[in-house]
């Protein structure tokens, strides 16, 4: 497991292009601390990573887009996924912080 320090999350975020790393800090509400609040010169976002099983941040990204497409609730779209492990040790998944 690769600990998320700003060096490889500056990394991560890279693969997803988002611009460049400002700040950022764990969201300590949630059953698996898999979130960190994230800040970059484009935005803020959620960055998910550890997933507790391969294809998780897939399936949640497939399941964000339909809602979009066919629901009538607001949803993070787009949530965007690196299934690499190559930076952040394991696939991570992002999406613009709501609101």
């Amino acid at each position: 497991m690769v600990d998320l320090n700003a060096d490889t999350l500056s990394q991560a975020l890279m693969q997803h292009v988002l611009g460049r790393l400002l700040s950022f800090a764990p969201i300590l509400r949630g059953n698996w601390r898999q979130n960190t609040a994230v800040e970059t010169t484009t935005g803020r976002y959620v960055f998910r990573w550890q997933p507790l099983f391969e294809q998780q941040f897939q399936i949640e990204a497939e399941a964000v887009a339909f809602l979009s497409d066919n629901g009538r609730v607001a949803v993070p779209f787009p949530y965007t996924v690196d299934d690499s492990a190559s930076t952040s040790g394991s696939s991570s998944g992002i999406f613009r912080w709501p609101g």
